[in-house]
């Protein structure tokens, strides 16, 4: 199985899932993707993406494939890889996937409705601002199911991405401009077994988002975790381990 990031966090987020995936004895693998904020304004970010994907996948398919998931940009970038005939995908399981809708906080930032590109690259801000507990508490709300305590290690980890990039500007340019990829469309193709996760109380991307992408992909199943936010294998690992155990283990009908 290999186990891809969300584009402002990293493949720690994973750790709770690879330890359950452990404990049933099975392999899988998480890693750090490429950043994305040194590129050129304009610069095409999907491609580089998907050519390391790509190579990870075949560094790990072994004679029968790899079981892709991925959280946000990371389950975009798996259902990529699962059209991709040229590359082993045995099974998938995205977790609320971009390209089929957003909430409002998300249109009018980084969005359709946004700034531009340009405009966003010219954000400064302290630091000092994304240590503080007020940063906490948004990113605990933003991210993650609101009245479930989450572990301080997952928000400080998402919160120093942000502290130590500079210019903070590039990091949020570059989440516009991969939306704006990710919205052009996905690649023609046919899909191989693939569980269309999403979290009930996702503050970013609607359930219904979900739902769009069972229309774009009708061989695709969909399962709406009810108490989730954003990020499922953060907020239900227990759940996300078995929706990946049952694509490992070749079960079409996932229910």
């Amino acid at each position: 199985m290999v186990l891809l990031h969300g584009i402002y966090d990293r493949a720690d987020t994973w750790r709770r899932v690879l330890e359950r995936l452990a404990e049933a004895g099975r392999r899988a693998v998480a890693v750090d993707l490429p950043p994305v904020n040194g590129r050129r304004t304009g610069e095409p970010i999907l491609p580089l993406l998907d050519a390391y994907v790509a190579a990870l996948v075949r560094a790990h398919a072994g004679t029968e494939g790899v079981v892709l998931g991925g959280n946000s940009m990371g389950a975009g970038l798996a259902l990529r890889a699962a059209l991709n005939p040229q590359l082993p995908v045995r099974a998938s399981v995205p977790c609320d996937a971009p390209g089929f809708g957003y909430r409002p906080l998300v249109t009018v930032t980084v969005g359709r409705y946004g700034p531009p590109e340009s405009l966003l690259a010219r954000i400064r801000v302290p630091a000092a601002v994304f240590r503080g507990r007020g940063a906490v508490a948004v990113a605990n709300r933003v991210l993650y199911v609101r009245d479930r305590p989450n572990s301080a290690e997952d928000v400080t980890r998402f919160l120093e991405l942000f502290a130590r990039t500079r210019p903070i500007g590039s990091l949020i340019a570059c989440g516009r401009a991969l939306l704006r990829e990710f919205d052009a469309g996905y690649p023609a193709g046919a899909l191989p077994p693939t569980l269309i996760v999403h979290g009930g109380r996702d503050t970013l991307i609607p359930p219904s988002a979900a739902i769009r992408a069972r229309h774009r992909f009708p061989s695709a199943r969909v399962r709406i975790l009810p108490e989730v936010g954003h990020c499922p294998q953060v907020d239900a690992p227990d759940a996300v381990a078995a929706m990946l155990l049952d694509c490992e283990l070749g079960h079409r009908e996932i229910a």
